[in-house]
């Protein structure tokens, strides 16, 4: 950004160019509308000092002076502080246009249009003749005046002469008039509350002189960045900025690990209210004060005991947040929820929500995780600073002034790990480091008041505001609570009364008597789950009429708050065993446990029917059992929907160890673990299997899967029992036998990883495998096997875990088939491998010592059984395919620089290499003498062919040239220009008549050899890797114009190696491998130099200098059907 700054004298010079925004002084900046070219001030008319008789530097003296009036020393204007005839300068200013009017201390908007009488008249409140000049300035109908309007807090407008018209706030009804804007938008409302349509509607009537400009003047007011293309026409122009737009928040939304159901208004949390009107007042007051206070705490901690309303009041909080257009995000932790249970998707859950706000925001962060991939793997502050903060203050400068952007963070007592809950609770805290920036983050949180809680917050002091639900005073949640009550036994009296047809069996208007709602309000204060379980107890005919129901709860009248619990469940309970004979009894409570304590303890939540196979029980006996069970279970109607808790209060009453001996409904979590890890692994054991959906191809992508074919392979509870063992066996409290879990894993290990990716959820084999390696539960004679079985398991998901997410079918073939020789994963699952890798061949790496640096080329020869290797040190080396022993090493002699490309002829006993200084040298294999040095390229050599009649001439190609040359004589032969394009590959016909080169230029061009006649150009598909692995034939018809990559496709059965794949008649077989080098955090891969296929033996060389061999059957595999396949 280049600046004009007013000297002392008061003349201007150009600042050089700002790179870095720290080092941007305080700015103001113009908008006008442009006079002709020939008339406004350039940037080459600013830097040779003239232009001062132009119209145009009336208005650069107009900035001047009022810049200086408000005390200001620099100033920016379009027309003369960007170079346009810089196209990459021109194209960044573009983009960052927004930003820098944003940034700006005051922007003057210079109206040429309206003249000193218009102001005049306005200054006189005499308004109608100001009013019409104003609303007919052209400065309305332009485009890029637009974000010029909007993206400025301070706005200030000027006549022709320099009066001050007034400034954005005080004419905000006007200009809303004028241009249709929301009123809250003029008044600094952040532009992401606006949907994509309303913004864009923005535009109407307004105009550019290039059409293409009326999208990109709306980059900055939608956060996006896209290059200039002018002639693509506007239709195109919008249409890339509403895939850039998208593209942005997709991207992130692909890459961040998401909770389902955490935010406050997701499917799961529908079941559960927000305050009824009229209570909770006193404690939503303190909230609303508290979001509106500007120098208010950084976070609002509400906790209270279980039941007393933390939840509903959260949601309250967060709807209302909403309705305000300042909720960021919200995140409801859910113990018996895996994603909701832990921490790891917290942050990125909360960032992929507030990208989901703010484009703007989605932008930075996009720039965030391209710096770093590993971001969601790490700790939990790196997450928070390189997720939340950092972008937050890049995203949110200026906005507008004093406002505020809230997180929502319901149960943080939920989340299974108190450290972890200490640590959120400390980066939270820093939030407060937003205070200078413009909107805030704010976090409203809610917990029990339990000690680890307590603690982090006092460690935060300071910066947080405490609300004790339970030490609200009692009127104030009695008068709560009776209207709650009031409300939701009117609603349960009149929908029971429309149920039944005799009168004499409806419930009286006064009913409860007013005794019986005083002794409900006693009993529910001040647990408000109490209430909300009693209600829905009430209303469930399952029981009897509400009145009956009524009477029940009331005989569990008592005082202290320990049986208070005791009095919102045993009611529930108690019906279950009401008129049972002793033996039925002791049935229900048996299957109670099985069925309710596996809801309790499940990871996350499952169908009844799922659940029902899950855990061995009749569907009709879970049905039957659940329906006792709806005033503390969210049982939903649809039958594939999951059952959930509705309170963890629930949870903690059937669980809490000091009832073991007290309660027949105690239930024992260990040991409920323990059955569910033994029947995971027998559903797993029974349904899975290898290539489950029936798929043709294995190199087919996870997207070419159909989802309705994956859900019919594999049903919820193999889904669940395949994500969910590991949990459930590290979380058992007896011991499993080591040979049931060792025994799955010889049988299934691939099966379950190929079923994980299937699902989307490969990843989580990793964490799986070492809760199984750490779990204490494990006990048998193989525990050593197991354990090395685990480390190479981890080893082997960690190496090829993106292979197999993108395509699963893979885990059979590119990642067994690499796997390490002698391991334990190779020899247990060699069965696994198919019949067309040779198992008297090991898949074999090997690196190549003798070269100095990096390989830059291969190329193998059938004939003479060689490899040659090219490398960056000017050396060749000569391999020997069979024993990989070294048989010759080349050095160019006169050749500078390094080795670009290796290549053998047709009967291996000619090398030619080329080397980036454009010389070509020929070796015998035999004698390892120089034959020729071919001299003329005066570039790089990036193709080398030899011709395939008698041997006797070899092609070189560099940059936009192809030479032919005698090989007996080393004479040049003939040349072929290319017309300025960039040479890809050459190929000879197989008759040697015809040489074909690929351009990156997008086309393959056809030549005579002998007359060097060009016969015919083919455009529009890039030849790369065809042209130079193919074999050509010669045939170019037109007949096949649409169908270019066929002209060049191999005989029919014949295996190829195509990009990253081993290929059959098109088909991918084996993905090759990719070696990958760490530096600092980041993974980078290792590039190939070149892939080949020698006789029966693919080989890879990568520049590292390793090499890889695969031994494959090429009969066998060309002779096999796609089914054998």
């Amino acid at each position: 950004m280049r600046l004009l700054q007013i000297c002392d004298d008061g003349s201007l010079t150009l600042t050089n160019d700002i790179i870095v925004d720290i080092d941007i002084p305080a700015y103001t900046i113009l908008s006008h509308t442009w006079g002709s070219d020939e008339q406004e001030v350039s940037f080459a008319d600013m830097t040779a000092g003239r232009g001062k008789d132009k119209d145009g530097y009336r208005k650069i003296e107009f900035c001047r002076n009022q810049t200086q009036l408000d005390g200001f020393q620099y100033f920016w204007i379009d027309t003369c502080c960007i170079d346009k005839t810089n196209n990459n300068e021109f194209s960044e200013a573009i983009n960052s246009m927004f930003r820098w009017y944003q940034r700006a201390a005051k922007c003057y908007v210079y109206l040429a249009d309206v003249g000193e009488a218009a102001a005049t008249t306005h200054q006189e409140n005499s308004g109608p003749e100001f009013e019409r000049k104003f609303r007919e300035s052209k400065w309305f109908t332009r485009g890029w005046t637009l974000q010029e309007l909007l993206a400025p807090f301070s706005v200030e407008f000027f006549g022709s002469h320099g009066q001050r018209l007034g400034s954005k706030q005080s004419l905000r009804g006007l200009i809303h008039e004028i241009t249709g804007i929301e009123m809250k938008s003029l008044q600094g409302e952040p532009l992401s509350n606006f949907t994509v349509e309303q913004r864009m509607g923005w535009t109407k009537g307004r105009k550019t002189t290039r059409p293409e400009d009326k999208a990109y003047s709306l980059l900055g007011i939608f956060g996006a960045h896209m290059p200039l293309i002018y002639g693509e026409g506007e239709e195109n122009a919008f249409e890339r900025l509403r895939r850039e737009i998208r593209r942005n928040y997709d991207w992130v939304l692909e890459r961040l690990p998401i909770a389902k159901g955490s935010a406050f208004d997701s499917h799961s949390e529908e079941p559960h209210r927000k305050c009824q009107p009229n209570t909770r007042t006193e404690i939503l007051q303190q909230v609303d004060d508290w979001m509106k206070d500007t120098d208010g705490k950084t976070i609002f901690w509400l906790n209270g005991m279980a039941g007393t309303g933390k939840s509903t009041i959260a949601r309250t909080v967060a709807s209302r947040a909403t309705d305000s257009g300042h909720l960021g995000a919200s995140f409801f932790f859910k113990r018996g929820e895996r994603d909701r249970f832990g921490t790891s998707k917290f942050f990125s859950t909360i960032a992929a929500q507030l990208a989901r706000r703010d484009l703007s925001f989605a932008f930075h962060l996009k720039s965030a995780l391209e710096d770093d991939f590993s971001i969601c793997e790490g700790g939990l502050e790196r997450q928070f600073e390189s997720l939340i903060l950092k972008p937050f203050s890049k995203t949110f400068k200026n906005v507008k002034e004093n406002s505020m952007i809230f997180i929502v963070v319901d149960a943080l007592d939920e989340c299974e790990s108190e450290e972890n809950v200490k640590q959120i609770i400390d980066l939270f805290s820093r939030a407060s480091d937003t205070i200078s920036m413009s909107p805030r983050l704010r976090i409203f949180a809610t917990s029990r008041p339990d000690i680890p809680i307590r603690l982090g917050f006092e460690a935060v002091d300071g910066t947080h505001k405490d609300l004790v639900l339970h030490e609200v005073p009692e009127p104030v949640i009695r008068h709560d609570l009776s209207v709650y009550f009031q409300c939701e036994l009117e609603t349960i009296r009149n929908e029971y009364n429309r149920s039944v047809s005799h009168s004499r069996r409806k419930l009286q208007v006064d009913w409860p008597s007013s005794s019986d709602f005083e002794a409900l309000v006693r009993m529910a204060t001040p647990l408000f789950i109490f209430a909300a379980t009693v209600c829905r107890f009430l209303a469930d005919r399952r029981h009897g009429n509400p009145d009956k129901n009524l009477q029940k709860v009331l005989r569990y009248r008592t005082r202290s708050q320990e049986s208070k619990m005791d009095n919102t469940y045993r009611p529930v309970l108690d019906m279950m065993l009401m008129g049972l004979s002793r033996r039925e009894r002791t049935e229900a409570i048996s299957e109670f446990r099985v069925i309710v304590g596996s809801i309790l303890v499940l990871a996350e939540p499952l169908s009844a029917s799922a659940l029902a196979t899950l855990i061995d029980v009749p569907q009709d006996t879970v049905d039957d059992r659940l329906d006792m069970f709806h005033s503390v279970l969210d049982i939903p109607s649809v039958a594939t929907a999951p059952v959930r808790l509705l309170h963890l209060s629930f949870r903690d009453f059937l669980t809490d160890p000091e009832k073991r001996e007290q309660s027949e409904f105690w239930i024992d979590e260990g040991d409920t673990h323990k059955t569910l890890a033994s029947r995971c692994l027998q559903i797993m054991d029974s349904a899975l299997r290898r290539n489950i959906c029936g798929k043709k191809w294995p190199g087919e992508s996870i997207e070419s899967f159909d989802k309705l074919k994956i859900q019919d392979s594999l049903s919820p509870e193999v889904t669940y029992a395949c994500q969910h063992w590991a949990h459930h066996l590290k979380e058992a409290d007896d011991d499993i036998r080591e040979g049931q879990v060792y025994g799955f894993l010889k049988r299934h290990f691939l099966h379950w990883l190929e079923a994980l990716a299937l699902v989307g959820k490969a990843s989580r084999s990793i964490e799986a495998v070492e809760s199984i390696r750490q779990s204490p539960n494990l006990q048998g004679k193989g525990e050593a096997d197991l354990s090395q079985f685990l480390a190479e398991a981890r080893l082997f998901i960690t190496e090829n875990l993106a292979l197999i997410e993108w395509t699963p079918l893979q885990v059979y073939y590119s990642a067994l088939i690499f796997a390490p020789e002698g391991g334990l994963i190779k020899e247990t699952f060699r069965h696994e491998l198919p019949k067309w890798v040779r198992a008297d061949l090991a898949t074999s790496t090997y690196r190549n010592k003798d070269h100095a640096e990096g390989v830059t080329s291969i190329s193998c020869s059938d004939q003479q059984n060689l490899v040659a290797s090219g490398s960056w040190d000017s050396t060749v080396c000569l391999r020997s395919i069979t024993t990989g022993a070294l048989q010759r090493t080349l050095k160019g002699k006169g050749q500078t620089g390094k080795i670009t490309v290796v290549t053998f002829s047709p009967d291996g006993e000619l090398v030619a290499f080329g080397s980036e200084d454009g010389t070509v040298q020929l070796w015998s294999t035999n004698t390892g003498a120089l034959r020729h040095t071919l001299w003329g390229h005066e570039s790089s050599i990036v193709s080398i062919a030899f011709s395939h009649v008698e041997h006797n001439m070899v092609a070189t190609g560099s940059y936009n040239k192809v030479r032919i040359w005698r090989i007996d004589t080393g004479a040049l032969y003939r040349i072929l220009a290319g017309d300025g394009y960039s040479l890809d590959s050459i190929v000879f016909s197989h008759d040697s008549q015809l040489v074909a080169s690929g351009w990156f230029g997008m086309e393959i061009r056809i030549w005579e050899t002998d007359s060097g006649t060009l016969q015919q150009i083919l455009k529009g598909r890039r030849p790369a890797d065809l042209l130079a692995s193919s074999r050509w034939d010669g045939r170019f018809s037109p007949e096949h114009a649409d169908a270019l990559y066929h002209r060049f496709e191999t005989k029919a059965g014949e295996v190829e190696i195509m990009s990253d794949w081993i290929t059959l008649r098109g088909g991918n077989l084996i993905q090759l491998p990719i070696r990958t080098l760490s530096h600092g955090k980041n993974t980078f891969p290792i590039e190939v130099c070149r892939k080949i296929l020698h006789g029966s033996t693919p080989v890879i060389g990568y520049k590292d200098g390793t090499g890889t061999f695969i031994p494959l059957n090429l009969q066998e595999l060309q002779e096999m059907g796609i089914k054998e396949l």
